[in-house]
């Protein structure tokens, strides 16, 4: 669980980093509007991938401070993206704050999709995700 691990070495965080910058070079906005869809939706979920991987990291030393932001841009790039909801809201939990964390898991969108298919629901991701938990974090999804 995130909230076990303390001190992931550093490099892990560069090599996320580095990846989400080299992914930003490669597709700068200008290009991103002119590629086609299926290309576009690849790139978003990469970078997204990328972002909540990071996050995670962030988490997993308790630094929910630079956690959240990573998480919160995941979303801002694919608002289905249903990990970086669930990140969101248990480093809310982490912290004590179980009432901004069921906000959260509310907000959440019903599905996830990729390239238009449906890959996961929020009640069985959520759910699947929180079975090993404590139960303080359990309430966050009820």
């Amino acid at each position: 669980m995130f909230w076990k691990k303390k001190n992931p070495e550093d490099e892990n965080i560069n090599f996320l980093s580095d990846r989400i910058l080299e992914i930003g070079k490669l597709y700068p906005e200008d290009v991103l509007n002119s590629i086609e869809k299926s290309e576009k939706e690849f790139y978003l979920q990469r970078i997204s991938y990328l972002l909540v991987s990071r996050g995670n990291i962030y988490c997993e030393r308790g630094d929910f401070q630079k956690a959240i932001p990573d998480f919160e841009k995941a979303i801002d790039i694919k608002h289905d993206c249903l990990p970086a909801f669930l990140g969101i809201a248990l480093a809310y939990g982490a912290q004590g704050n179980f009432i901004d964390a069921k906000k959260i898991t509310k907000r959440a969108p019903e599905t996830m999709k990729i390239n238009g298919e449906i890959v996961c629901t929020k009640t069985n991701f959520f759910k699947e995700s929180l079975q090993e938990l404590p139960q303080p974090f359990k309430q966050i999804i009820k």
